[in-house]
């Protein structure tokens, strides 16, 4: 049985993160923070939208705009989806999860807020 620090580190090598710099160099990002409520009152990164991890893949289409509410594919083509938490490794697990379900261009930030906050 894999303890859940080795199966993020698995899904971690799976998956496409990114650091704390590529963040301001990417263009058309949509920023998720995925933490719990609480978590947020320590602070988040401009411009993210909140989506608890517990209802993301319910809340997804929430995300396109409607322009593109027939062909959401389209949509999550153009955009790179950024999702965060407090460490890294939830949002890296929901990126997994994103991925499966045919998401393109989705990326967990390396570190989640604790890299941004040590960064700013």
């Amino acid at each position: 049985m894999l303890t859940c620090s080795d199966y993020v580190a698995q899904i971690q090598q799976k998956i496409n993160q990114i650091d704390v710099a590529d963040l301001d160099r990417l263009n058309s990002k949509i920023i998720v923070d995925i933490r719990e409520p609480e978590e947020t009152e320590k602070g988040t990164i401009p411009q993210a939208i909140f989506i608890p991890r517990g209802v993301l893949e319910s809340k997804l289409d929430s995300l396109v705009t409607d322009e593109y509410k027939a062909t959401p594919t389209q949509f999550f083509a153009r955009h790179t989806l950024v999702l965060y938490c407090r460490s890294g490794a939830r949002s890296a697990l929901a990126a997994h999860s994103l991925s499966q379900m045919g998401i393109p261009n989705v990326v967990s930030l390396r570190g989640g807020i604790l890299a941004w906050q040590a960064k700013r």
